[in-house]
């Protein structure tokens, strides 16, 4: 049996690729990534990673552990044309990945309930005036009571 932050990484990038959106954004097939460095010669399509990130587990009561699970979903594409044309359609796909994750509860671990999420940054800079890549990350924090 995989770690309880591995299960839940699994389950987010379930539910993205179950997802539906806007027509018009770039396609892709979220995965689970432990080491997500790329170079931007392999970004010409759309990668959508899911990290794990952290796993707090503050006391909750003799019986059960509350385990705060946080996992970043990482947007990233390298810019083919114009960023002022091709970044805001990658952040409305980070934020439609934000809402499709808010709006329903993880099929592969209904135990889990959504705490919250934040993009940050809502792109990198850097990334797209070194490197004409878009780079976008969603943090989002899960609860799961184990015993």
């Amino acid at each position: 049996m995989s770690s309880l932050v591995i299960q839940l990484a699994d389950a987010v990038v379930t539910q993205i690729n179950a997802g539906e959106y806007s027509e018009g954004l770039p396609t892709f097939t979220a995965e689970r990534a432990l080491t997500p460095v790329f170079e931007p010669k392999d970004l010409d399509d759309c990668h959508v990673s899911v990290v794990p990130r952290s796993h707090a587990m503050p006391l909750s009561d003799r019986t059960y552990v509350q385990n705060e699970i946080t996992v970043d979903v990482a947007v990233q594409m390298k810019i083919a044309s114009s960023p002022e044309t091709e970044a805001p359609l990658l952040m409305q796909l980070t934020e439609e990945i934000a809402l499709e994750l808010r709006k329903a509860s993880l099929a592969d671990m209904s135990a889990a309930t959504w705490m919250g999420g934040e993009i940050s940054p809502s792109y990198s800079y850097e990334h797209l005036r070194d490197f004409r890549t878009f780079t976008s990350v969603l943090t989002l924090t899960y609860r799961v009571f184990t015993e």
